[in-house]
């Protein structure tokens, strides 16, 4: 909207690619009163797009009918030249999902006899020769949130340096037990917790507190961290519960990369526990999104992995 004054409402907006980036565009696009159409390869993203009440259909689909269109894919090649050539007149094009190769810009800059029209900084229109139509290429295709706008709102920018203040209090506080070794670490989830609690107070939010028999009810300490290991993540997670199953421990955690390498699965789902005493997780498909079903990543009883 800052970049053309144009309104939203209305309007038929494509979003290229459903991930953590596209479903906030999405969002923010279906607020605005745009008519949100998704385009995706992953089955399962398609399928939350579905839910949240939007049209999936392919690219080639909406080409002549949509709009705006913005990439969000962190992929390449997204959108062509040929593509926008059959793009309405003065189609808004524009990227929020990596560098400026999701929109073929260099197609784009060597089409014969394309004109290239500033409107203003960051807004440029292109004009092709045997159509004599244009469209809106934003941020010469590069993302636009840094290019028309001023980036990050302040709010996520606090949210992402206090997790980074908070990380390396605890290396420095933990140097000297070796608790941490010399490789990247996911932020532990009771930390992850502190930082969203420290912004609650300026939105205004009072929290629930558990009562002991609730926390001991879904074994999680009343203080926290509330959240498994395992959430919204794609390693396994053996939590040795017999010991002390008030106070389950980490025993092991396997790595989706070591798991891709040895069996070539990904997107784990349910576990099994086989009369052999071996462990059989069942998996959506393999690291690339392929869902061809039946596949299933076997681990032996001290949790190593077999194959599949």
């Amino acid at each position: 909207m800052r970049a053309t004054d144009v309104m939203i409402a209305g309007k038929v907006a494509v979003v290229c690619g459903y991930g953590d980036v596209g479903k906030g565009c999405a969002s923010a696009l279906k607020q605005a009163g745009a008519r949100v159409i998704v385009t995706e390869i992953d089955p399962i993203c398609a399928l939350q797009a579905l839910m949240e009440g939007l049209q999936v259909l392919t690219l080639e689909d909406v080409l002549s009918t949509a709009d705006i269109f913005v990439t969000t894919t962190g992929n390449k090649d997204i959108i062509m030249v040929d593509h926008m050539k059959k793009m309405k007149n003065n189609a808004i094009v524009c990227n929020i999902g990596h560098f400026d190769n999701e929109i073929d810009m260099l197609g784009l800059e060597n089409y014969p006899g394309v004109k290239r029209i500033t409107i203003k900084p960051q807004t440029d229109r292109w004009v092709f020769p045997d159509t004599k139509t244009g469209i809106i290429v934003l941020a010469e295709g590069r993302l636009m949130n840094l290019g028309c706008a001023t980036g990050h709102p302040s709010f996520v920018m606090s949210c992402s340096f206090t997790n980074q203040v908070i990380a390396q209090l605890e290396l420095w506080t933990e140097k000297s037990t070796g608790k941490y070794e010399k490789k990247v670490y996911v932020l532990p989830k009771h930390l992850d917790e502190k930082v969203a609690a420290l912004h609650l107070v300026k939105l205004g939010a009072k929290l629930t507190k558990l009562t002991k028999d609730q926390a001991d009810y879904i074994s999680v300490p009343i203080e926290g961290p509330y959240k498994p290991p395992h959430y919204r993540s794609s390693r396994v997670y053996v939590i040795d519960t017999q010991k002390n199953p008030k106070a389950p421990s980490l025993y092991k955690v396997l790595q989706p990369v070591d798991i891709i390498k040895k069996t070539g699965l990904a997107y784990l789902h349910t576990s099994h526990c086989l009369a052999s005493g071996d462990i059989m997780i069942s998996c959506l498909g393999d690291k690339d999104g392929n869902a061809e079903g039946s596949r299933f990543l076997l681990l032996d009883s001290e949790f190593n992995i077999k194959g599949r």
